[in-house]
């Protein structure tokens, strides 16, 4: 890792906070309400497996962040998000990132509808050992908010982006979503929300043709972790099953900050996912939910980016387009006092890996041989504090304490693991 470089990415982070405190100082108290809103704070995580691999490794995390909001003008709020990722041992995955963007709201039909559009810019800095993480990405997504019924909405929109990593230019995409939301409310406070959504990614770059070529992506493969890389996801660029084992070695390197592409026949892939939720609120302190869904993908092969980089990051590389399956989460939130709430979340999926073999702790593959299938389940619990008061304008002190859990049940010897986490967070809120 270069010191430098990481001791600027921190300088920067911290140099952000602090203007934010002196912005919020002085903006008048009859601004706060309506012109001038946000949030600042400072969140302390330790895992005992920042990259939710066999290969275990353990970290502490200091992200700081702040977010600032203006408006609403006329229906339109502009806002700026920014949070820096502090590692105490991995200092070399360091980063700021950052976002930028507009909100827009324009009510219609003697305001029982709305119309609901928004346009952002997200990115991320790392330092200079893992400038191949960093990434720039615009999006823009617009919808409708209709109620036929005064307990009846339902919700389409639509969505594109666009993400490139500067660094790793195999990894480049566009993609575009669809979505509707039904959502009804009954007398007895319960609550079905329908949800179906159709996404679509196509990489922008060529398919690969020949196996020199099929390597040309800067990230590491996980099966790297023998030689002290590691990567974000499920397999490599072979175009084929995604790992072929021959350099995972015995798995006993440190684990990697990195991702690849895999099936680089295609460039394509489509993905249809369907949810239902039913929530109930219990007396005036009680509220809880489960959902079902499942995940569907639908063009054979598709192309996805993988790899295994700690939470920040891995939905990136740990790419959904890869696995398809059922899953559930259900959620329990109980208000123990005045400003004081406990929140149970429990979440289960089962991801089955079409055509990328499962491999064993010497990183051959499985005889007889089997595709890669998870089971992942995952529960965190919250005790959140909140408190208004007045600074110069009208404030609240939020705190909360958070305990995680993660455990990923794997064929393959390299993705089964677990994780336990534990975060403490201290924001104010104006």
């Amino acid at each position: 890792m270069t010191t430098t470089r990481a001791k600027a990415v921190q300088t920067t982070a911290w140099l952000a906070l602090t203007v934010s405190l002196i912005l919020a100082s002085a903006s008048p108290s009859q601004s706060a309400p309506g012109g001038f809103f946000g949030e600042i704070g400072f969140e302390e995580t330790w895992t005992d497996n920042l990259f939710l691999s066999s290969v275990e490794e353990s970290d502490w995390i200091s992200r700081p962040f702040l977010e600032l909001n203006l408006g609403p003008f006329s229906g339109l709020i502009p806002y700026y998000y920014a949070s820096g990722y502090l590692y105490s041992e991995n200092r070399e995955l360091n980063s700021l990132a950052h976002r930028a963007g507009l909100d827009y709201t324009k009510p219609f039909g003697d305001g029982r509808h709305d119309f609901v559009a928004g346009a952002a810019y997200r990115g991320a800095i790392h330092v200079e050992d893992t400038k191949e993480l960093d990434y720039h990405q615009g999006e823009a997504d617009l919808g409708f908010k209709i109620r036929p019924l005064p307990n009846l909405m339902i919700g389409p929109s639509l969505s594109a982006s666009y993400l490139t990593f500067p660094e790793a230019d195999d990894l480049s995409f566009v993609e575009a979503g669809s979505r509707l939301v039904v959502n009804l409310s009954l007398k007895s406070r319960t609550t079905f929300r329908l949800s179906g959504r159709l996404d679509y990614k196509q990489f922008l770059q060529e398919i690969q043709t020949s196996e020199s070529e099929m390597d040309s992506s800067e990230l590491s493969h996980p099966s790297s972790a023998g030689n002290g890389d590691r990567g974000n996801g499920d397999g490599g660029a072979d175009g084929d099953s995604g790992q072929d084992g021959s350099d995972r070695g015995d798995m006993s390197g440190k684990a990697g900050q990195m991702g690849s592409l895999a099936n680089t026949d295609s460039v394509e892939a489509a993905q249809a996912l369907f949810s239902l939720r039913i929530a109930q609120g219990i007396g005036l302190r009680v509220g809880a939910y489960i959902e079902g869904f499942y995940r569907l993908n639908l063009l054979d092969p598709p192309r996805y980016a993988e790899g295994v980089l700690p939470e920040v990051d891995r939905e990136f590389f740990d790419d959904r387009y890869g696995y398809e399956g059922p899953g559930g989460e259900a959620q329990v939130s109980v208000i123990l006092a005045d400003g004081l709430r406990l929140i149970a979340r429990g979440r289960g999926e089962l991801r089955e890996y079409e055509s990328r073999e499962a491999l064993d702790e010497d990183g051959l593959p499985l005889s007889p041989s089997e595709d890669r299938s998870d089971r992942r389940m995952a529960g965190t619990a919250t005790l959140s504090y909140s408190r208004g008061f007045d600074l110069a304008f009208p404030a609240s002190l939020d705190l909360s304490l958070s305990y995680g859990y993660t455990r990923n049940i794997s064929n393959d010897a390299y993705y089964d693991a677990e994780e336990n986490s534990a975060s403490a967070t201290v924001s104010i809120g104006w």
